[in-house]
């Protein structure tokens, strides 16, 4: 009687452990298209792991840049900074000040404050 086994050296082959035995053997290559077990999105093709870039195409190499564009160069990034400062000392519901409004898509955010204030986040309702 046989089981799956996950540790051999190439997931891309069919590894089997004897149940009640200290051993498994490889049966071969698993059928093209199988997912593989050590790379998300990964499927064997004719006996190695391929994994698609952000291309889909399985091997490539393409990754997104930081700007979300496959095989960028993170050359079409808008860079937005600002400082918040209020002059006013009309606080908004609940005590919170809206300081600034982060449009649908933007990744790569970040967000510091070096006070001793709290920050806090909330969604639009998609109407």
């Amino acid at each position: 009687k046989w089981t799956p086994f996950h540790g051999g050296s190439n997931p891309c082959e069919l590894s089997c452990l004897a149940v009640g035995n200290n051993f498994y053997y490889n049966f071969g290559r698993v059928l093209d298209g199988t997912p593989c077990q050590t790379e998300p999105g990964g499927v064997c093709v004719n006996g190695r792991c391929l994994k698609p870039g952000c291309d889909l195409i399985l091997g490539s190499e393409q990754k997104e840049d930081a700007c979300m564009v496959c095989g960028g160069h993170n050359s079409t990034c808008l860079h937005h900074h600002s400082v918040y400062q209020s002059h006013s000392q009309i606080a908004g519901p609940f005590g919170y000040n809206e300081v600034t409004m982060i449009p649908a898509g933007a990744t790569h955010i970040r967000v510091t404050d070096n006070s001793k204030n709290y920050l806090g986040k909330s969604e639009l309702s998609q109407t």
